[in-house]
């Protein structure tokens, strides 16, 4: 068994994959490494739903709501 544990495919960003073909600088990609392991548990620093605040919680919500309810009543699928 090596020293080092091999990361899963998952565990690695798109950045540093073997075919990433794109422009960035080994900066760039360092500074993207660290807004993505800021967190103890590895995850993106983005906030869970569950962490925001009730009234954005509730205006989320409400955006869902009305996207499905447009999505229904638009023409054609009311005729139905």
């Amino acid at each position: 068994m090596g020293l080092f544990k091999k990361r899963q495919d998952d565990d690695v960003a798109w950045y540093r994959h073997r075919n990433y073909k794109g422009s960035l600088s080994e900066d760039q990609k360092m500074e993207l490494d660290s807004i993505r392991w800021q967190s103890k548990s590895g995850r993106h620093p983005a906030a869970k739903f569950e962490d925001l605040p009730d009234e954005v919680q509730s205006y989320i919500i409400s955006m869902k709501s009305e996207a499905m309810e447009s999505r229904y009543t638009a023409p054609g699928i009311a005729s139905l």
